[in-house]
């Protein structure tokens, strides 16, 4: 995707292409420049899969929600600088969805994000706003800084102590469990796997769970990543389909969507990382996706 940058002032840049696997992201440089990528094929793609879901969701409000959420991490940014925690990570991103939230609630249309109901009961309209809000900001810190305070470094401890050594299956990628993956990445580092996940897609990127891991993978699409030359590209099949409308369901009540996910991993080289907020030592580059199962929340 052909990325363009169009300054809005001196220390903002706003940018169309991809953005790492994300529907919009920033980064400010050293210079203290602040530009806000906006990937408009992953926010078309999601508009409109979710608006085949839900009739009621409007594309046009769902843009205007996510401007609105980058809007707010921006000013954010230069009046706290990037969140080095989770408390700053957490009030950044409880503005974020707070600002958000009054897109749908102005315009009394549905929030995808289940920020706003126009079937709310007028006198519980407010607290599930808030309630909801609370929420979301706390779905988002817990994929991007670990349910678990200290899991990030305990995890760079123990790659430290690890034996590089990649695992290939002799007849195709190998089968790996999620759990396996996220203890030991770096055994697993630029080999194709396959995993049998759950999505949890939020905000700030799609990743992958499994009951009993700690922690979670980022993943990205292909063309989702910028600069990137070469390598497989993603089978779209019907299950690949299926995958494109479950990510774009942010729903609380959406349905649970497991498959089987094959890519390449990829770890970040030595000072860097992937995710929003720069916190994901991995990276599942995804091209296809096999065995759904696709479950009502319970």
């Amino acid at each position: 995707m052909t990325t363009t940058a169009h300054p809005i002032s001196g220390s903002i840049h706003i940018k169309f292409g991809s953005a790492g696997g994300f529907p919009a992201d920033e980064s400010t440089s050293l210079f203290g420049k602040i530009t806000v990528t906006f990937d408009m094929k992953m926010l078309n793609d999601s508009f409109k899969n979710s608006n085949s879901i839900n009739p009621d969701y409007k594309p046009a409000i769902g843009w205007g929600e996510v401007v609105a959420h980058e809007g707010a991490h921006m000013l954010d940014r230069f009046t706290f600088g990037n969140p080095v925690n989770r408390s700053g990570a957490r009030r950044t991103e409880t503005n974020a969805f707070d600002t958000q939230s009054f897109v749908p609630k102005a315009t009394n249309r549905y929030s995808f994000w289940g920020l706003w109901n126009p079937s709310w009961a007028e006198a519980d309209r407010e607290t599930f706003r808030q309630n909801a809000v609370k929420d979301q900001a706390q779905k988002d810190v817990d994929l991007n800084w670990g349910k678990k305070k200290w899991a990030y470094m305990i995890r760079s401890l123990v790659l430290c102590l690890i034996i590089l050594g990649p695992a290939m299956a002799a007849d195709g990628p190998a089968v790996v469990d999620l759990c396996k993956v996220l203890a030991t990445p770096a055994k697993y580092a630029g080999t194709e796997i396959t995993v049998h996940a759950t999505i949890q897609s939020s905000m700030h990127g799609t990743y992958l769970s499994q009951g009993g891991c700690d922690e979670v993978l980022f993943m990205a699409l292909p063309a989702e990543i910028p600069n990137r030359k070469g390598g497989p590209e993603v089978e779209r099949d019907s299950n690949f389909k299926a995958f494109e409308r479950a990510r774009s369901d942010y729903r609380p009540e959406a349905p649970k969507f497991t498959a089987s996910f094959t890519g390449e991993l990829q770890y970040a080289k030595h000072g860097k990382a992937f995710g929003y907020y720069g916190r994901n030592k991995t990276r599942l580059v995804v091209y296809k996706v096999s065995e759904v199962d696709q479950q009502p929340k319970r």
